[in-house]
């Protein structure tokens, strides 16, 4: 016999044990319904007959696929074989509900924080579980990089509702989308439920006390009081601000673990950048210190992949225990920050360091038409379980970056990168003075067909960056999204910026994003994309913008900066712009209120 035929004879008999994502590609089933659930309408069924499993599905012996094989979200396809009659997030799934009069089920998560396979249980729940499901509610399921807004709603509701959040989650909604039931996975205290067990529970209380409309109804109302609050008011003094929040800081820093507060710990870039840049003589030396001394940890902690790139947060003190998601934006925006800290005090080290996460980016991030994917997780091999959907928020602040890089670390590579992708973003993503969220590398949409806050002020400052850097009309551009800003997403009354737009898709709930995480919030993002407006072209109509923006906060910025230090370092730099402006509060009015840090969600 030859070794040929020994080989093939053994790959035979071995094949159970191959690799799922070499293994043959197989034809999705849909002869009989899923357990509980109606048939497939014949257009959907058709759709579905002519498409093979994803390799992101290959893990499971199914071939029985739901409707999510149809979408182009890794997330998705990863439920794509579930015996769950999932749906994308869509008008049409609301509307649907409505009809029925059954409630929702919402899972919301990302390729980079999922529930593990066997939620649904072992194979005889599982279908009961399914069963129960498709029978009773209307699943959907959230990808959360893709649909920031709904993800955001369904994030206040869980808080609302448990006193915590964090991914993945699922929320309860009536129909006519009010939550009444949530549970999150990533809040402190939670995670010892399984999915199957939450839903059973949950299921069996619909059953015996019918749908609580009334706690619908309530949770609603409580969501309402929390985005309606009304922070505006005088500027307060731009230096007893900063000072505060240098305070703050201090106040729940560990020089030894190189954090600020207690587990899950984020690098928190904005913060960082915040203390690099701090003026006060009294509070710029702490301050500096402990930006360098937190970046010096972070460059030699675990949050670091071997592999390369950061870790979005740690689940245990001195950056031990790190999550598996190394996102784009919140490697793009920490790179910055040890770009600046490397400039600021010509340091070698930090240089390093923030050279091997712009390479991590180059590497692992970038696609081959010089966008950047979502994320990458840390046990997938390079471009394999990846997300690579293109953000722009989170490529704007990858543009910004590579601008920093090039001129710091003097690579001229990196230069020619951030062009790459900024010309992908404004040929795929912008179209005059509106940005889209997200499309495909292949340019197929994917979640909204409305850009949020974030996307049009990030990539409206990338251009400044690029402008400065290269000219080429960049600056043009920038001003053209910047001045169609306000009319679609400012509050005219008291000021600030919504996450949506009042002309796209509309959630149950409006509201204006302040907290900063490993990424300026948007409201950060837009103040300081009208400062920097005002500074190059001496407009006052963009400094009034700004004014507008930070008194809307001007009670976040006085008794709580930190929750938003992207909105304090805006106040500074426009208060240089304006230093005699009307209507600033006295500093000693401005009264020191220690806080805990603001809780930021694995």
């Amino acid at each position: 016999m030859s070794v040929r035929t020994l080989i093939a004879a053994a790959i035979v008999l071995a094949g159970c044990h191959l690799d799922p994502a070499s293994a043959p590609p197989r034809r999705c089933e849909t002869g009989r319904p899923l357990a509980g659930a109606a048939a497939f309408p014949d257009e959907i069924a058709r759709r579905i007959q002519d498409t093979r499993v994803p390799a992101e599905a290959h893990a499971s012996k199914s071939a029985r696929c739901n409707r999510l094989v149809l979408e182009p979200s890794p997330f998705a396809l990863r439920h794509s074989v579930d015996p769950v009659d999932w749906r994308a997030w869509s008008p049409e799934v609301l509307a649907e509900a409505e009809q029925h009069k059954r409630p929702l089920l919402v899972l919301s998560g990302s390729s980079a924080a999922d529930v593990p396979a066997s939620f649904l249980g072992r194979k005889g729940r599982r279908r009961r579980v399914a069963h129960q499901i498709n029978s009773q509610v209307i699943p959907v399921l959230v990808d959360r990089d893709e649909r920031p807004d709904v993800d955001a709603y369904l994030m206040q509701a869980t808080e609302v509702l448990t006193g915590g959040g964090g991914w993945p989650a699922v929320v309860f909604l009536e129909p006519h989308g009010g939550p009444f039931a949530a549970y999150s996975w990533g809040a402190a205290g939670a995670g010892e439920k399984d999915f199957a067990t939450v839903v059973e529970q949950t299921l069996r209380h619909i059953t015996l006390a019918g749908t609580p409309a009334e706690r619908a109804d309530a949770t609603f109302e409580k969501m309402q009081k929390r985005v309606a609050i009304d922070s505006s008011g005088p500027l307060p003094d731009a230096a007893g601000v900063a000072a505060s929040l240098t305070g703050y800081l201090a106040a729940s820093y560990d020089a030894a673990a190189g954090t600020f507060g207690p587990p899950p710990l984020f690098p928190r870039a904005p913060a960082l950048s915040f203390l690099l840049h701090v003026e006060g003589e009294r509070e710029r030396p702490l301050a500096r210190q402990m930006a360098f001394s937190v970046l010096e940890k972070l460059g030699a902690s675990a949050l670091e992949d071997p592999a390369g790139g950061f870790f979005r947060y740690a689940r245990g003190a001195g950056w031990h225990e790190p999550a598996e998601g190394k996102p784009l934006a919140d490697n793009a925006a920490l790179a910055s920050a040890f770009l600046e800290a490397a400039e600021i005090g010509n340091r070698q080290d930090l240089r390093e360091d923030a050279r091997r996460i712009v390479d991590f980016l180059m590497t692992d991030l970038r696609l081959a038409d010089g966008a950047f994917a979502v994320s990458i997780t840390r046990t997938a091999p390079a471009a394999a379980e990846r997300n690579d959907a293109v953000l722009a928020d989170a490529n704007a602040l990858a543009i910004s970056a590579l601008i920093r890089a090039a001129r710091v670390l003097g690579e001229p590579r990196y230069a020619d990168a951030a062009k790459a992708a900024a010309a992908f973003v404004d040929t795929h993503l912008r179209s005059g003075d509106r940005i889209r969220h997200c499309v495909y590398r292949d340019g197929r949409a994917c979640g909204s067909s409305d850009g949020y806050l974030s996307d049009h002020a990030l990539v409206a400052l990338a251009y400044l960056d690029l402008d400065a850097a290269f000219g080429n009309d960049w600056l043009a551009r920038a001003r053209t999204i910047a001045d169609a800003l306000p009319a679609r997403f400012e509050h005219a009354s008291s000021g600030g910026f919504f996450q949506t737009a009042s002309d796209g898709e509309l959630l149950p709930l409006r509201w204006k994003p302040v907290l900063d995480t490993n990424v300026p919030s948007g409201n950060g993002a837009a103040a300081l994309l009208y400062e920097r407006l005002a500074a190059r072209t001496g407009e006052q109509r963009y400094g009034e913008i700004c004014r507008r923006t930070l008194a809307a906060f001007s009670n976040v910025l006085a008794l709580r900066p930190l929750a938003a230090p992207s909105l304090v370092t805006a106040l500074g730099e426009w208060s240089r712009i304006y230093p005699r402006a009307p209507g600033a509060a006295d500093a000693a009015s401005v009264p020191p209120q220690l806080e805990p840090a603001p809780a930021v969600h694995p």
